[in-house]
């Protein structure tokens, strides 16, 4: 029998955990309280990422900021936690506040909108209209080089 040794994480992987750990905290109980104030009748709509915060974070921290595009879904609170976006903002949009970065509250709930960081992509309602956007973004990647 062979044993695996477990190897010890650097110092930066370490301090890297930890904030993915955090984002994902953050998403989970995001999505819940969101959830919470959909069924109390506070909140119009709940679109939440419950069980997928893993994956979403993990994603989110594997693009290259500022060179990649994200065309988030609906469900994608924790990448946009994880890409930077403050749980306050998206509650402002949840709430339709006209201070929420999602056009001015005029836009659904968790249709992600952030016009002061690149790459960032409005939604559409229905998933495969967005395979068209992030089609044309590769394109126009692809001819710019």
């Amino acid at each position: 029998m062979v044993r695996a040794r477990e190897s010890r994480p650097q110092a930066a992987a370490g301090k890297l955990h930890l904030l993915m750990y955090r984002d994902m905290i953050r998403s989970r109980e995001l999505s819940d309280r969101m959830f919470a104030l959909n069924r109390q009748g506070r909140a119009a709509f709940a679109f939440t990422g419950q069980g997928h915060e893993a994956a979403q974070v993990g994603s989110a921290y594997a693009i290259k900021r500022g060179t990649d595009w994200v065309l988030p879904y609906y469900r994608d609170v924790g990448v946009m936690i994880a890409l930077g976006m403050t749980p306050h903002d998206i509650l402002l949009g949840l709430f339709a506040r006209p201070r929420s970065q999602f056009r001015a509250g005029r836009q659904m709930p968790s249709h992600w909108s952030w016009p002061e960081a690149r790459g960032r992509h409005a939604i559409e309602r229905h998933s495969p209209r967005t395979c068209r956007h992030a089609a044309g973004i590769a394109y126009a990647s692809k001819l710019r080089g």
